[in-house]
């Protein structure tokens, strides 16, 4: 059992993400860059694409444009290094790795209010 736990990393058991909100909060995420953080408002379009599950009404919803948005989540996406959503005719839905995000994004927006 200890040679078990010896082996194990604490990075191997660490969500793939971080997360900062302001200074002085706790990172929630881990990512492959030091310096990368979320602002709240990309973490408000992620869930409000989630909710509705396309840009257009997830663009009515955060007050900016479907390219903005689309825009916002391209950069995230490339910035992870992780698909987020799943893209087809029908719409978007959060992959994995995409609702593992959501369920942090939905705490630190409940925290900003």
């Amino acid at each position: 059992m200890a040679s078990l736990l010896s082996s194990v990393k604490l990075k191997d058991l660490m969500p793939p993400f971080r997360l900062s909100y302001g200074s002085g909060m706790n990172q929630i995420f881990r990512t492959p860059a030091p310096s990368t953080t979320l602002d709240i408002d990309i973490l408000r379009s992620v869930i409000a694409i989630a909710e509705s599950g396309s840009i257009a009404a997830a663009a009515t919803r955060v007050a900016r444009t479907p390219a903005a948005v689309s825009m916002q989540i391209k950069k995230l996406e490339e910035m992870l290094g992780r698909t987020l959503f799943e893209r087809t005719r029908r719409g978007m839905t959060p992959t994995a790795e995409g609702e593992r995000l959501l369920d942090y994004a939905r705490k630190m927006i409940e925290l900003n209010r």
